[in-house]
């Protein structure tokens, strides 16, 4: 099934670097705590452009969709219940509703961050095995910013004092079947998935050097 794009030309972007900007200017603020729980509407907000701006709507697109939804979903029930991959940890409420302790949201989140990771490599022009490790190393170096905001934000909550190593390891792991499925379901030149990346990057690097 093919469908023309919904949203056209540069607005995506215009939008999601505004959302981005207020986001850093909120949680800097006094107003930190209300707006924290608006996490899950950016997040919904940021699907709903990427996947508006997409050129056209097949096969492909809906597998890497689900794929990368439910493993990212899985891995993060794997982490909570079994300590597996990660380390041990649990979700606050931040993130919204979810299914056995584990955000729905969180499964959208994996969705953008392999989408937007596996945009940024697609441009190097790589071999396919290289192009899916360097998309997991980005996707896992992002990690090292986010995990400090999201522990700050009571996204969720570590067991133990420091963030373990495993954590790190296990989002690579997580990562490589999903940027080696972005290689081939992926292949679409959709630049707000480039840009989505260099914002998250950007307001990730700003809550950690500006809080």
């Amino acid at each position: 099934m093919k469908k023309s794009r919904i949203f056209l030309g540069n607005m995506p972007v215009i939008i999601l670097a505004i959302f981005h900007l207020v986001g850093i200017l909120g949680l800097l603020s006094p107003f930190a705590e209300n707006f924290k729980w608006l996490t899950p509407f950016h997040l919904m907000l940021c699907f709903v452009l990427l996947v508006g701006s997409q050129k056209k709507y097949d096969a492909s697109f809906a597998a890497f969709l689900m794929l990368s939804y439910l493993v990212g979903f899985s891995g993060e029930w794997i982490g909570v219940h079994k300590g597996w991959l990660f380390g041990d940890y649990h979700y606050g409420k931040v993130l919204g509703p979810g299914l056995d302790e584990i955000p729905f949201m969180i499964g959208i989140n994996w969705y953008l961050l392999s989408y937007s990771a596996g945009q940024i490599v697609a441009k190097l022009k790589f071999r396919p095995w290289l192009t899916a490790v360097l998309g997991a190393l980005l996707m896992t170096g992002l990690d090292f910013l986010i995990e400090p905001v999201a522990i700050h934000l009571e996204y969720w909550v570590w067991e133990t004092p420091e963030i373990p190593w495993t954590n790190y390891l296990g989002w690579f792991v997580v990562s490589l079947p999903l940027q080696w499925a972005s290689v081939y379901w992926n292949r679409e030149n959709n630049p707000v998935g480039s840009w989505l990346f260099v914002l998250q990057l950007l307001f990730f690097i700003a809550l950690n050097f500006l809080n």
